[in-house]
């Protein structure tokens, strides 16, 4: 299958359509010699004819050997293939040729008449083949059972199918989804603004979300079509609802050197990351070196011994962690046990040069370049075993899989590598955490905000490993104190080992670049610990001098970061150790008061002392846009001297200004001066969308919204789709979005009644919560929309109003 995976793929050379042919022919004499036995290698099977099907010149012979597969699968095999037919069915329709189509036609027959049973039991889940004339009769038959489910059985298959590893089921569900959101978003934000919001919320979401990320390549539309989901659902209140994404992890104390804690770390790993990927993945030659890592990794952990050959009557601690798995997952690994896959010898790649991390790379290159480095310089028996293998699944393949080991492989080499690896590693680090993130280019910024997310990964890991690595240093110590021994040699690398780890995280990034860097990633609950933690340093250093004065700009601040996270508790906290109340804490009570015509007067007085000064200027325009004077603010970014960093700060305030106060032709006059400074702003892609609208251009309107959401989609990662809260602004710009295209009816599908509209736009509205500020944000949007539409909104507009 290797091979026949090798040549369909071009996995070594440049093969002819003929070969490719000539293999699938194989494939399915091998499938009809086979029949049921082929079980055990259906992953690799499906996969290879997946990817192949994707291919136009191989998708006819490719599908007709999925329909002999199919036909010598019994009831316990088809149970995971049925989706992923229907869904390669209805994707890939128009490609098939007549005989192949009526060939499907009575595949599909004939699993409705063999197998009622399995199609009654996933019919909520079955994609839809309404586009598909000819299978009508079928699309019917599971149209009437789907008719007896409710809303929230719909919602709740869709979540369960946005949660499966084939790439092209979840793709479907989300195309599914959209249509079926448009009909019945009421019910979800009805079940959002509840006393006791429905669970079902919170999981909808959370699987959305989820797909986005782990589906994230760069051909890959789910992303984008997850995106539109998650806009139709909207920008839901996350004090209210919360989809946090549940987190298991695992934690090495022994740094690889204890057996038992080894192969808790590779179970782990192969479950909860590779299995995963190896079932997700359409690539054959990328799933090949991921079965030979799962393989290889079960041979290190015994597995194969354990389970395989087993004595009855004893106890096998490896044994029963095997058991302890899902039962899908021991199916999954079960063919590995016993397999023979071969890998040539890794090509022998040039050393790094440290600091690693350059503008030009995207997130993905510069965290598998960076693990696959620290996986070369292993430190440790098991891990000199362990991090070839795990090297060979870096580079090419999902990026859960580096931004797993990454933390591992990091301490390993801190606990017990060279001295100048460990200083490689002190670069990368500050490196990150120091490097400006670019002002102009969105795509830069985002990539280097996930690198820095990596980073404190790396440090959560550091921490909590110190924390634990502690404990049992003290437990061995008092042990050794009572027995009146020497402390041995285990309890002195223990210290050792601590010592070296509480030098990186103590000495080598100081508190004040990893709050910043927090702050500006907005993970300011990272930034408060972090400075608490300093001023507390401080604070001792100090000792009884009691040098209150040398605090103050430290709690300012720690107050500035309160302030982020709208804490008014906090900020009067600080202010009580602030011995005299500058401008800046003057200013600071006004804001957290909302009184923003008192900060508007201080800031315009700044301003004349500092009239270049791009802070100053930033804070001017928001407490003129927090007060409602729009025309005001458009005067002041007017006065502005027009350099390419206030052009870049003040646009977005000005285009927003323009759309609220409906001065349409000043925003297109500002957009056709500046645009070009900016690239990448949302505020500025609302508003050439705005412009498009107004001109009649509806196809370039179209593409504008299209690429807003498709940067927006992108800048999800795993790291700031953790909670509602990390991503709440990307929700609020997908959010956004959804409405411009409801109200404007472009495209015409997304056009609703007037009556319709009204009452989805007012439960949208609802589902926002207490953000005062995007409320307003989305009513400028709408009535700018609104007028701008060529559809006659007069109505709605005056309810708005």
């Amino acid at each position: 299958m290797a091979n026949f995976a090798d040549t369909i793929n071009d996995g070594r050379d440049l093969q002819p359509a003929t070969e490719k042919l000539r293999c699938l022919g194989a494939i399915q004499e091998m499938l009809r010699l086979a029949k049921h036995h082929i079980a055990n290698g259906l992953p690799q099977i499906a996969a290879c004819l997946q990817s192949a099907i994707e291919n136009e010149e191989l998708c006819n012979k490719a599908f007709l050997t999925w329909n002999v597969m199919i036909g010598t699968l019994g009831e316990d095999e088809l149970g995971s293939l049925i989706d992923p037919t229907f869904a390669i069915i209805a994707h890939h329709w128009a490609c098939f040729d007549e005989n192949v189509q009526g060939q499907t036609h009575d595949m599909i027959s004939q699993l409705f008449k063999s197998f009622p049973g399995l199609i009654r039991d996933t019919a909520g889940t079955i994609p839809s083949l309404a586009s598909i004339p000819l299978m009508a009769k079928f699309e019917d038959e599971v149209g009437k059972i789907k008719a007896q489910m409710d809303v929230k059985p719909h919602y709740q298959a869709f979540s369960q199918r946005c949660q499966n590893e084939n790439p092209i089921v979840v793709a479907r569900a989300l195309v599914e989804m959209e249509e079926y959101l448009l009909q019945h978003q009421a019910f979800l934000h009805e079940a959002a603004v509840r006393e006791q919001p429905d669970p079902l919320v919170s999981q909808l979401v959370r699987s959305i979300l989820d797909a986005c990320v782990q589906f994230k390549e760069p051909n890959s539309t789910i992303p984008t079509q997850a995106a539109k989901c998650l806009g139709i659902i909207g920008c839901l209140d996350p004090t209210r609802v919360e989809a946090t994404l549940e987190q298991k992890e695992v934690l090495l104390l022994s740094n690889f050197a204890r057996a038992d804690e080894t192969k808790e770390f590779v179970l782990f790993f192969i479950s909860e990351i590779v299995v995963k990927v190896f079932l997700s993945t359409t690539n054959p030659r990328a799933q090949g070196f991921l079965a030979y890592a799962m393989q290889e990794l079960l041979i290190f952990a015994e597995f194969d011994k354990s389970v395989t050959v087993r004595s009855r009557g004893s106890y096998n601690a490896n044994y029963h962690r095997w058991m302890e798995l899902p039962e899908s997952i021991r199916s999954t690994l079960t063919p590995f046990l016993t397999s023979k896959y071969v890998v040539t010898p890794a090509v022998q790649q040039p050393s790094c040069s440290y600091p690693l991390y350059r503008s030009t790379m995207t997130h993905g290159q510069w965290l598998r370049a960076f693990t696959y480095d620290l996986l070369r310089k292993a430190a440790g028996e098991n891990a000199r075993i362990l991090f070839p293998v795990l090297s060979r699944i870096v580079r090419f393949q999902d990026i859960s899989i580096p931004t797993f080991l990454l933390p591992f492989a990091v301490l390993n080499v801190i606990v017990g590598g060279a001295e100048q690896h460990v200083a490689e590693i002190e670069i990368e680090l500050r490196h990150i955490l120091t490097h400006p993130l670019p002002e102009g280019d969105a795509t830069s910024r985002d990539s280097l905000i996930l690198c820095s997310q990596n980073i404190f990964q790396i440090l959560d890991y550091l921490s909590r490993w110190l924390q634990e690595k502690r404990k049992e240093a003290n437990t061995k110590s008092g042990t050794s104190r009572t027995t009146r021994s020497s402390i041995d040699a285990d309890f002195e690398r223990a210290i050792l080992q601590i010592d070296k780890v509480d030098g990186i995280l103590n000495n080598t990034i100081p508190a004040e670049i990893i709050s910043r860097r927090a702050v500006e990633c907005k993970s300011y609950a990272r930034a408060l610990y972090h400075w608490e933690e300093f001023i507390r340093q401080q604070k001792e250093e100090v000792g009884a001098k009691r040098q209150d004065v040398v605090f103050e700009p430290l709690y300012q601040r720690l107050q500035d970061i309160y302030t982020q996270i709208d804490e008014p508790d906090g900020i009067e906290g600080i202010s009580a150790h602030l011995q005299v109340l500058n401008i800046d804490q003057q200013i600071l009570e006004h804001r957290k008061a909302g009184r923003w015509t008192a900060a508007q007067s201080w800031y315009e007085m700044l301003l004349t002392e500092r009239p270049n000064d791009l802070s100053i200027q930033y804070d001017l325009l928001t407490s003129l846009k927090e007060s409602g004077q729009h025309d005001v603010l458009l005067n002041q970014v007017d006065s502005f001297e027009h350099s390419a960093s206030s052009s870049m700060l003040a646009l977005p305030f000005a285009v927003e200004a323009c759309w609220v106060t409906n001065k349409f032709d000043q925003m297109q006059n500002l957009l056709d001066r500046h645009a070009d400074k900016i690239a990448g702003d949302f505020n500025v892609g609302v508003g050439t969308a705005l412009v498009a609208l107004r001109d009649g251009n509806d196809r370039r309107f179209s593409d504008i919204l299209r690429s807003l959401r498709e940067a927006t989609a992108q800048s999800l990662g795993r790291s700031n789709t953790m909670s509602l809260q990390a991503c709440h602004d990307a929700m609020l710009k997908l959010h956004v979005l959804t409405e411009v295209e409801l109200i404007s009816g472009i495209p015409s599908r997304s056009g609703m009644e007037k009556s319709s509209l009204m009452g989805s736009l007012n439960q949208r509205l609802n589902v926002v919560g207490a953000f005062v500020s995007e409320k307003q944000y989305l009513l400028g949007i709408r009535r700018a929309v609104m007028q701008l539409t060529r559809q006659v909104h007069n109505t709605i507009l005056s309810d708005l109003d």
